[in-house]
């Protein structure tokens, strides 16, 4: 019985060392329940807003936000890239980003000499500019001269000269006379010319893909617009099939012109085209160039 109880009996070292292996074997088992990852809900963005406001403000760029729109209406107010505010670019639709980096260019000394020097400011819209072309307050070309300007009027005199022509009667080979044109181009011209109906403004011509303001700026001087020989589409007899096909209508303003006619009966004058709702001016601008009223 001695030699049994001395295989059990332990010394107060013995059961010291025990009693701290128990200890680390304790702590270990409960160490889990303190390395629990945090728990987010899948629907609660707060923390990712904030962490994104704060690399926005670090950064110096904005945030979406969501009630700003992505496109502004153009309000066609006449500017001079050079002095105009902030506001009025947005007003033209310029984004908020373009219209600080002109306002930076400027600052920085950065003059703008031509219309077309609007194209060089980087991620500008080149259809915008188009739009705005008649509104922007500066020459259409720079009459310095540089180097630059004495071998692109050296090119342009190099051609053939030609008379003035009139851009709604010039066939394909007049209009590849003019500088800077193509047969490609002058096919483009003539075909856009033809859905119109005529052109009412040489700036129209802008309008034609492929023709670029350097392109306009050097045929602007030997071209001519007589509006008197567009044909013009009756209100009042026209079909919408009719409408549809015309650049400046289309689906929408078809269907608003035929349904007012339908409702109210015959068109009398230009006043009565301007009830139709939801029609931007700049359309009307566009559209009285090319509608009757018999």
């Amino acid at each position: 019985m001695n030699n049994l109880k001395s295989y059990f009996d332990f010394t107060k070292g013995e059961r010291n060392a025990a009693f701290f292996l128990l200890l680390i074997i304790s702590f270990f088992s409960i160490l889990p329940c303190f390395d629990q990852p945090i728990k987010y809900s899948r629907s609660d963005f707060s923390e990712l807003m904030l962490l994104a406001k704060l690399d926005s403000i670090e950064k110096n760029t904005p945030i979406f936000d969501k009630q700003k729109p992505f496109k502004r209406k153009i309000k066609f107010i006449p500017f001079d890239p050079n002095t105009a505010s902030y506001q009025t670019f947005l007003d033209n639709g310029f984004s908020s980003y373009l219209a600080q980096r002109i306002q930076r260019y400027r600052a920085a000394g950065g003059r703008f000499k031509t219309k077309s020097d609007l194209l060089k400011v980087y991620g500008i819209d080149s259809n915008l500019i188009r739009q705005l072309w008649s509104c922007v307050k500066l020459p259409e070309s720079n009459n310095i001269g540089t180097r630059k300007n004495d071998q692109k009027e050296a090119y342009l005199n190099s051609k053939k000269p030609v008379e003035i022509l009139e851009l709604n009667t010039a066939d394909t080979n007049q209009l590849i006379s003019l500088p800077m044109i193509g047969s490609k181009l002058a096919n483009r011209i003539v075909a856009f010319r033809n859905k119109l109906g005529g052109f009412y403004s040489s700036n129209q011509l802008l309008e034609v893909y492929g023709v670029k303001p350097e392109t306009y700026e050097a045929v602007l001087n030997k071209i001519s617009v007589n509006e008197d020989l567009i044909v013009k589409i009756d209100l009042n007899n026209c079909k919408k099939d009719q409408l549809d096909k015309h650049p400046y209508f289309g689906y929408k303003i078809s269907s608003q012109i035929i349904n007012y006619r339908t409702q109210h009966g015959p068109y009398k004058s230009i006043d009565d085209f301007k009830k139709i709702l939801n029609l931007p001016k700049e359309s009307i601008e566009q559209i009285k160039f090319y509608i009757k009223f018999m």
